[in-house]
Protein backbone atom coordinates (compact mmCIF):
# COMPACT_ATOMS: atom_id res chain seq x y z
CA UNK A 1 0.00 0.00 0.00
CA UNK A 2 2.18 3.22 -1.63
CA UNK A 3 -0.34 5.27 -2.83
CA UNK A 4 -1.90 7.81 -0.19
CA UNK A 5 -5.28 7.65 -1.55
CA UNK A 6 -5.10 4.25 -0.81
CA UNK A 7 -3.77 4.10 2.35
CA UNK A 8 -6.62 7.19 3.37
CA UNK A 9 -9.30 4.84 2.34
CA UNK A 10 -7.78 2.05 4.73
CA UNK A 11 -7.45 3.93 7.21
CA UNK A 12 -11.19 5.55 7.18
CA UNK A 13 -11.77 1.59 7.04
CA UNK A 14 -10.65 0.58 10.13
CA UNK A 15 -11.43 4.14 11.70
CA UNK A 16 -14.99 3.39 11.12
CA UNK A 17 -14.47 -0.12 12.24
CA UNK A 18 -12.98 0.86 15.21
CA UNK A 19 -16.24 2.92 15.80
CA UNK A 20 -18.84 0.53 14.52
CA UNK A 21 -16.88 -2.47 17.54
CA UNK A 22 -18.03 0.19 20.12
CA UNK A 23 -21.19 1.08 18.95
CA UNK A 24 -22.22 -2.57 18.32
CA UNK A 25 -20.14 -4.27 20.82
CA UNK A 26 -23.38 -6.45 21.85
CA UNK A 27 -22.38 -8.06 18.09
CA UNK A 28 -19.33 -9.58 19.90
CA UNK A 29 -18.35 -12.32 22.17
CA UNK A 30 -19.02 -11.03 25.19
CA UNK A 31 -15.60 -12.44 26.26
CA UNK A 32 -14.04 -9.46 23.51
CA UNK A 33 -15.39 -6.56 25.49
CA UNK A 34 -14.16 -3.29 24.00
CA UNK A 35 -10.85 -4.32 23.09
CA UNK A 36 -11.86 -5.01 19.25
CA UNK A 37 -11.77 -1.20 19.15
CA UNK A 38 -8.66 -1.13 20.76
CA UNK A 39 -6.60 -3.11 18.68
CA UNK A 40 -8.60 -1.19 15.27
CA UNK A 41 -7.40 1.96 17.45
CA UNK A 42 -3.71 0.96 17.28
CA UNK A 43 -3.96 -0.49 13.35
CA UNK A 44 -5.58 3.02 12.52
CA UNK A 45 -2.26 4.16 14.58
CA UNK A 46 -0.33 2.30 11.73
CA UNK A 47 -2.40 3.36 8.93
CA UNK A 48 -2.03 6.85 10.29
CA UNK A 49 1.61 6.78 10.11
CA UNK A 50 2.11 4.92 6.96
CA UNK A 51 -0.18 8.07 5.57
CA UNK A 52 2.44 10.19 6.83
CA UNK A 53 5.60 8.24 6.10
CA UNK A 54 4.29 5.46 2.78
CA UNK A 55 7.64 4.71 2.36
CA UNK A 56 8.71 3.84 5.51
CA UNK A 57 9.33 -0.05 6.62
CA UNK A 58 6.41 -1.99 7.75
CA UNK A 59 8.46 -2.64 11.13
CA UNK A 60 9.75 1.14 11.89
CA UNK A 61 5.68 1.71 11.48
CA UNK A 62 4.41 -1.30 13.41
CA UNK A 63 6.87 0.42 15.86
CA UNK A 64 5.62 3.86 15.50
CA UNK A 65 2.10 2.58 16.14
CA UNK A 66 2.84 0.94 19.25
CA UNK A 67 4.74 3.88 20.61
CA UNK A 68 1.75 6.07 19.92
CA UNK A 69 -0.39 3.65 21.27
CA UNK A 70 0.95 2.99 24.38
CA UNK A 71 2.18 6.51 24.58
CA UNK A 72 -1.58 7.51 24.78
CA UNK A 73 -2.33 4.92 27.21
CA UNK A 74 0.35 5.73 30.04
CA UNK A 75 -0.75 9.13 29.21
CA UNK A 76 -4.23 8.16 31.02
CA UNK A 77 -2.13 7.80 34.30
CA UNK A 78 -2.08 11.94 34.20
CA UNK A 79 -5.21 13.51 35.19
CA UNK A 80 -5.21 17.29 35.27
CA UNK A 81 -8.21 19.11 35.09
CA UNK A 82 -6.71 20.75 31.50
CA UNK A 83 -6.27 16.73 29.98
CA UNK A 84 -9.23 15.59 31.41
CA UNK A 85 -11.29 18.66 29.84
CA UNK A 86 -9.97 17.74 26.72
CA UNK A 87 -10.93 14.13 27.27
CA UNK A 88 -14.56 14.72 27.90
CA UNK A 89 -15.52 15.90 24.52
CA UNK A 90 -15.73 13.04 21.81
CA UNK A 91 -12.97 13.69 19.99
CA UNK A 92 -10.73 14.24 22.84
CA UNK A 93 -11.83 10.81 24.25
CA UNK A 94 -11.38 9.07 20.94
CA UNK A 95 -8.05 10.18 20.57
CA UNK A 96 -6.77 10.25 24.55
CA UNK A 97 -8.97 7.94 25.93
CA UNK A 98 -9.88 8.20 28.95
CA UNK A 99 -8.12 5.33 32.01
CA UNK A 100 -5.52 3.59 32.04
CA UNK A 101 -6.05 -0.51 31.69
CA UNK A 102 -2.87 -3.01 30.98
CA UNK A 103 -5.06 -5.24 29.26
CA UNK A 104 -5.35 -2.65 26.50
CA UNK A 105 -1.30 -2.49 25.60
CA UNK A 106 -1.93 -6.78 24.30
CA UNK A 107 -5.07 -5.48 22.63
CA UNK A 108 -2.95 -2.78 20.54
CA UNK A 109 -0.01 -5.68 20.08
CA UNK A 110 -2.66 -7.65 18.53
CA UNK A 111 -3.76 -4.61 16.50
CA UNK A 112 -0.39 -3.67 15.06
CA UNK A 113 0.23 -7.62 14.28
CA UNK A 114 -2.76 -8.13 12.55
CA UNK A 115 -2.48 -4.64 10.58
CA UNK A 116 1.23 -5.45 10.00
CA UNK A 117 0.63 -8.88 8.65
CA UNK A 118 -2.34 -7.46 6.29
CA UNK A 119 0.25 -5.00 4.36
CA UNK A 120 2.85 -7.45 4.46
CA UNK A 121 0.84 -9.69 2.53
CA UNK A 122 -0.82 -6.88 0.59
CA UNK A 123 2.90 -6.28 -0.33
CA UNK A 124 3.96 -9.28 -1.26
CA UNK A 125 1.24 -9.74 -3.54
CA UNK A 126 2.55 -6.91 -5.13
CA UNK A 127 5.84 -8.28 -6.41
Amino acid sequence: MTNRFSIALCLVFVITLGLASRKFHWLLPELLGYYPGDALWAAAAYMAWKLLLPKSDIISLAAAAVLTSYAVEFSQLYQADWINHIRNYRLGHLLLGARFNQWDLIAYLAGVLMITITDYLILISKR
